[in-house]
């Protein structure tokens, strides 16, 4: 089932250009956009497992990484239906997409440190333009969609980090005059934060966009290699040594300054 959002409600743009002079941040819009969506009596709502389910229902039940291997089968049933439907034009899915999505979206931001309100509302703004950028690209025949989502999202929040605390380093020198470019913004992201390391290992021919991700998901994110090696056919050793075999090439790469 799917509700078109009516006109006096946040549209699905809202969520890709938002109104710089605006009193409130795009997350909080699409908390709007999602409250017409879900109201009753006609919810916004998708068949899984034969059974019409309603948003809200599906996310209390949990649709984002760190779940059990059955759960994140379940999940990515869920995401390959949503994003089946934003890709076929819905822009109510669109929007629920990216609402499934809120709690992850808020953890990433809360990695970026504490920002100003404008500052604020541009990391939000970059978390949902990559997001909703992966939403058209992401393989859904791949494990473990909700996951890569994320990772799309949070790239994108590092690489504004980054481009941030560049900007300030050399609006503000310091006061000798020196400017400071190993200075990070308060609580921020460092110019060798390990996202970015990685993708340059990436760029560079040193990881596989694959071995990447395993990195990044099961080191930096804390996740376990029991739900990849089961996406994968795989045991949780073999897993493990395809980590440490990219991790030693990651470490001769850096070692060697070819990163």
């Amino acid at each position: 089932m799917s509700r078109a959002l009516p006109s006096s409600s946040p549209s699905v743009s809202a969520l890709s250009v938002h109104d710089p002079v605006a009193s409130r941040p795009p997350f909080a819009y699409l908390e709007d956009a999602v409250a017409v969506l879900t109201a009753e009596p006609t919810p916004l709502a998708l068949v899984v497992d034969g059974r019409l389910t309603p948003v809200r229902d599906l996310a209390a039940r949990g649709v984002l990484p760190g779940r059990s291997p059955a759960q994140l089968a379940w999940a990515d049933q869920v995401w390959s239906h949503v994003l089946g439907r934003a890709r076929a034009g819905e822009a109510s899915w669109t929007v629920a997409a990216a609402w499934l999505a809120l709690p992850g979206l808020r953890r990433t931001e809360r990695r970026v440190g504490r920002l100003a309100p404008d500052d604020r509302d541009d990391v939000q703004q970059e978390l949902l333009t990559a997001f909703l950028a992966a939403v058209r690209s992401v393989d859904v025949a791949a494990p473990q969609i909700a996951r890569r989502l994320l990772r799309a999202a949070d790239r994108a929040a590092q690489a504004w980090a980054h481009r941030h605390r560049t900007h300030n380093a050399w609006e503000t020198p310091l006061c000798d005059g020196a400017f400071p470019v190993d200075r990070p913004i308060a609580g921020g992201t460092p110019a060798g934060h390990p996202d970015l390391v990685l993708d340059r290992a990436v760029r560079a021919g040193v990881l596989a966009p694959g071995e990447r991700d395993l990195i990044a998901d099961t080191r930096l994110d804390a996740g376990s290699c029991v739900p990849i090696a089961v996406a994968c056919g795989q045991t949780p050793r073999r897993v493990q040594r395809r980590r440490k075999r990219a991790e030693e090439r990651l470490t001769r790469a850096l070692r060697n300054h070819h990163l």
